[in-house]
């Protein structure tokens, strides 16, 4: 037996164990909500290891893709510095509603901080690049 299948199998009578402890409880639709447990975390890293040679191999670079799109559209408008809320969000809650005359006003150490992340996100951009 494969250290793979030892884990699943561990992980199945782990699961099964605890659907059994929340169909006793008043929520039994709560179950996986919340990781709080040590099954939980153990599925969902389970789950990442079962998926990686699928995501590298295949989905990998369509996500990549995606997540630069979204990333575009989110930065086309103003994004507030310290709460990180845009225009031109996905989630309503990280919406910027209302109209806001927009200019880059940059402290000393906010410099510091976009510096930081322009770097970071130019250095990911070639690597990411270089890799595919």
């Amino acid at each position: 037996m494969g250290k793979m299948e030892y884990a699943t199998d561990i992980l199945r009578s782990l699961l099964l164990r605890l659907i059994d402890k929340s169909v006793l409880t008043k929520h039994p639709q709560l179950m996986l909500r919340r990781t709080e447990s040590v099954v939980e975390k153990m599925l969902t890293n389970w789950m990442a290891l079962c998926m990686y040679n699928y995501l590298k191999d295949y989905a990998g670079s369509s996500l990549f893709l995606l997540f630069k799109a979204i990333k575009h559209q989110i930065e086309k408008g103003p994004v507030d510095a310290i709460t990180h809320d845009a225009r031109y969000s996905l989630s309503e809650e990280r919406l910027l509603r209302e109209q806001i005359d927009h200019g880059m006003v940059v402290s000393n150490a906010d410099a510091k901080c976009c510096l930081s992340y322009y770097i970071n996100s130019s250095l990911y951009k070639i690597c990411v690049h270089c890799s595919l």
